[in-house]
């Protein structure tokens, strides 16, 4: 089979089994209400991941528990495919679980990004706990076509996911009205909006209020930095009509 067909026609698929789902007495099945949730938390963390769209995963419930079917686009997983996707997928979570199992036992644990893992990862890494929580301990198997040898991934423990320190808060845009004023060693608090305080840099004082009688408006990406918001790089500019962007 050449690339181009498997590509087309390989599915990744993830098996999560519960005793809970079981066939009802009117022909249906009982399903485990408890693990759905993190069932379709794990399905999106996967396809996130792997760069695939929602629309091309879907979500079984079979008797024993449930099923996921990832359609893999033309580019694979980093170029692979069937199973050498597979196989490149779950070594590389399980030498992420690995890692994180590792930092928990430092003195001063690393960030996830800090060990080279990526958010994705961890997102992941986190559903698979939580559904393993819901399955009393159920292995979660991963496949390929639901056929062939399946394969699976070690748990983090609680101890190496609570050992993570929070990730820094990302820099986010500020652009609004300077509607507050106060001060700060080494620079000057800016309320920007009537909802958010930046600290900025090298601004005095009389600048400030420059800016806020003048009904000026700020700019710029701020960032977290010894606990503080930031705006190292404000730029004020004067605005008639102006729209408050806080993201």
């Amino acid at each position: 089979m050449s690339q181009e067909s498997a590509a087309a026609e390989t599915d990744i698929t993830i098996d999560v089994p519960s005793e809970r789902v079981t066939p009802s007495e009117r022909g249906g099945l009982v399903e485990d209400i408890d693990l759905m949730g993190p069932v379709a938390r794990l399905m999106g963390a996967v396809a996130k991941l792997l760069g695939v769209s929602p629309d091309v995963c879907v979500l079984l419930c079979r008797p024993g528990g449930y099923g996921i079917d990832l359609r893999i686009g033309e580019s694979g997983v980093g170029g692979l495919f069937g199973a050498d996707a597979l196989t490149a997928l779950v070594t590389r979570l399980t030498e992420s679980v690995k890692r994180l199992e590792e930092n928990a036992k430092k003195t001063s644990p690393q960030t996830a990004s800090e060990m080279g893992i990526s958010s994705d990862d961890v997102r992941v890494i986190r559903a698979l706990a939580d559904v393993a929580d819901y399955a009393n301990g159920g292995m979660v198997q991963f496949g390929i076509d639901d056929v062939g040898p399946t394969k699976g991934l070690p748990v983090a423990s609680p101890a190496a996911l609570q050992a993570l320190p929070p990730s820094p808060p990302r820099p986010r845009l500020v652009d609004g009205p300077v509607t507050g004023v106060g001060s700060a060693e080494g620079g000057t608090r800016v309320e920007v909006g009537k909802s958010v305080f930046v600290h900025v840099p090298a601004l005095t004082e009389d600048e400030a209020c420059g800016h806020f009688r003048q009904r000026n408006f700020v700019k710029g990406v701020a960032s977290v930095k010894d606990g503080v918001l930031q705006l190292a790089e404000a730029r004020f500019y004067a605005a008639s009509q102006g729209t408050l962007n806080l993201e």
